[in-house]
């Protein structure tokens, strides 16, 4: 089969842990997972899941891929959706929902490892993990806008906040401060 993501390899198995077999590209070194594969490792293999990425080893953004364009599944050729992994991140992994197959572009499993969802993958497909992510997404642009807006002030708000949120009377002085 032809890799999806560079068209220039092919896809060979491979052992992407013991007891999960996948393909993987001898060009791009992107990895096909099979799912029902994948759920029968993290099934059976619950050690592993205990073994995560070693939290000393940071992966460098240079060895992490992300294939931009949309991905024809090597399997059925139909058009795979691309999920995201996380709000830190902008991988995204792809899916062929016909096929039940996942592309992970190079170093993507390392990523899944290191941020310990490696025995999660098949939930990043879900809506309730997408929302999660844009709703962090949305939290952190919201953050970035008022440390923009207030600058230097940005901490003295921060520390105003939680004094007003702990505080005993804490709706009153929103009232307070609201009212007009």
């Amino acid at each position: 089969m032809q890799c999806p993501s560079c068209k220039q390899g092919t896809l060979k198995p491979i052992k992407l842990e013991p007891a999960l077999a996948a393909l993987t590209c001898n060009h791009c070194h992107g990895v096909q997972i099979n799912l029902l594969s994948y759920r029968t490792w993290v099934e059976n293999n619950p050690e592993a899941i205990n073994k995560q990425g070693d939290k000393n080893t940071t992966l460098i953004e240079n060895d992490i891929s992300d294939s931009k364009q949309a991905l024809l599944c090597p399997k059925c050729s139909k058009l795979m959706t691309k999920y995201t992994i996380s709000g830190e991140h902008n991988n995204r992994v792809d899916l062929c929902a016909f096929c039940d197959e996942a592309w992970l572009d190079q170093g993507e499993w390392q990523l899944l490892k290191q941020l310990e969802i490696n025995h999660k993958l098949t939930s990043v497909f879900t809506d309730p993990w997408q929302k999660n992510i844009r709703k962090e997404k949305e939290e952190k642009n919201y953050e970035q806008r008022m440390k923009d807006k207030f600058k230097d002030d940005y901490s003295k708000l921060i520390e105003v906040k939680n004094w007003i949120i702990h505080h005993e009377y804490s709706t009153e002085i929103m009232n307070f401060i609201n009212r007009k």
